[in-house]
């Protein structure tokens, strides 16, 4: 039980039966039976009450029998009721395949609280070693999923079943190592080694609790300039840093308190949004929606990624279900067009008319339905075809200075739909003035 020893407070953590166990000591040689192979209770980390847990593999393979199910299925309940947040450390085959349906059953209760719970508390989750099966379904529902590269693995079925059901070889690690989890947006953090998994879930406690709890977690080299500046200094943490990277997602601190971060990342396909990127972003707002973390969103995007494969691959319904997020009431969310603001990006995350309680915009910001040369290939081309030489380019000329007149941000200050032009200096202190009128600072 070392991973909880490593984070609860004096390793003390009370169990759901009401003992009082002191992890600094051996447990009793029949705990593990007794607790059916997981430690579960409430303890304090970093002064935070919380509902902790953690598989033990060397009991039964940290399989879930009844016992060991139904005690998670408790604790997660109580922490829901009393609205305490849930630090589990998985390590864990699944259902226990000798107790057969039944304990398909109860595994199906503990996704099902978990998904209640995420409504109401932050949820993180640790794969400390290999994890699959229900397990792995309820590793999952974790606002933030933290992997060890090297250690943890996490898949729906393990390279036996594989090998058995598709004549496929693979290894546990290239079968959902966590590089692989990291790559496809599962895992939400990876990490060295377990003591730095646990120092990063204590952490991550205290900004799910609205402030930053010891040192900052430093942003990662991809971390676009802007946020580094308008932030408290390296209060930035990433979450999903090697998925969809033109979109940035994560957590900072504010004058001390806890916000949700959406950046468009130009480096990467100049900041359009695709399916990926869209799914990222909607999973991080459901997150602050859920737990009323207050959001804002630094917009410099082409708009939706157009093209015949983003479209098969559902590029609609993943851009409609993040704009469905946005457009909650849970979080309170101020937007800052930093440049461009096309089409759906616009729609989708800085309009005032679903949801945003303010929107500034920077005095080079661009905002329409198309770019410049999207227009001009739609629209211009039609009307200057006819002519030719001095005659067209100055047509060209003149479309397109009309263009960009409709694209200035002031237009917008004047129809209502931005509240005001700012520096870019002015970033942080526009921001914290918007939250304090909203009343969440």
């Amino acid at each position: 039980m070392g991973w909880l020893l490593g984070i609860v407070d004096e390793g003390r953590i009370q169990d759901l039966e009401g003992a009082v166990l002191d992890l600094t000591k051996p447990l009793p040689p029949d705990a593990f039976a007794r607790y059916d192979g997981v430690i579960a209770g409430i303890a304090k980390v970093r002064g935070t009450e919380a509902a902790v847990f953690a598989q033990e593999p060397s009991y039964k393979g940290g399989s879930m029998g009844l016992g060991h199910t139904r005690r998670l299925e408790k604790l997660v309940s109580v922490a829901t009721d009393e609205k305490l947040p849930i630090i589990g450390f998985y390590d864990s085959g699944g259902v226990r395949v000798q107790e057969g349906g039944h304990s398909l059953e109860e595994a199906s209760a503990l996704v099902g609280q978990l998904i209640k719970a995420r409504d109401v508390v932050p949820v993180i989750s640790a794969v400390m070693g290999t994890v699959s099966g229900a397990a792995a379904y309820a590793a999952y529902m974790g606002d933030a999923i933290l992997m060890i590269r090297g250690k943890s693995s996490l898949f729906v079925w393990g390279p036996g079943v594989a090998r058995a059901e598709t004549n496929t070889e693979v290894t546990a690690e290239e079968l959902g190592g966590a590089d692989v989890q990291s790559a496809n947006g599962t895992a939400s953090h990876v990490l060295d080694d377990e003591r730095e998994c646990l120092e990063t879930a204590a952490r991550l406690l205290g900004y799910f609790r609205g402030k930053g709890s010891g040192q900052p977690l430093e942003a990662t080299l991809s971390t676009p300039q802007l946020i580094t500046q308008t932030f408290d200094p390296g209060s930035f943490v990433e979450f999903r840093g090697s998925y969809a990277r033109s979109a940035v997602t994560g957590l900072a601190l504010l004058e001390g308190k806890t916000v949700g971060v959406v950046s468009s990342n130009k480096e990467v396909m100049r900041g359009f949004l695709d399916v990926d990127a869209c799914r990222k972003i909607s999973r991080f707002a459901s997150m602050c929606n859920s737990l009323r973390i207050p959001l804002v969103t630094l917009l410099d995007s082409p708009g939706v990624y157009p093209g015949p494969e983003q479209e098969k691959a559902g590029v609609i319904r993943a851009s409609g279900e993040a704009i469905k997020e946005y457009a909650s009431s849970g979080s309170p969310k101020v937007a800052v067009i930093t440049g461009e603001a096309y089409g759906g990006a616009f729609v989708g995350f800085t309009s005032k008319a679903l949801g945003s309680k303010k929107v500034f915009a920077y005095p080079t910001a661009r905002i329409s339905v198309l770019s410049l040369p999207a227009y001009s290939e739609i629209f211009l081309k039609r009307r200057v075809d006819a002519l030719a030489g001095e005659a067209k380019q100055t047509e060209l000329d003149r479309g397109s200075t009309d263009y960009l007149k409709q694209m200035d941000p002031s237009k917008g200050v004047k129809e209502g739909y931005i509240d005001e032009i700012i520096d870019p200096s002015q970033t942080r202190a526009k921001l914290v003035e918007a939250f304090k009128g909203a009343g969440v600072f």
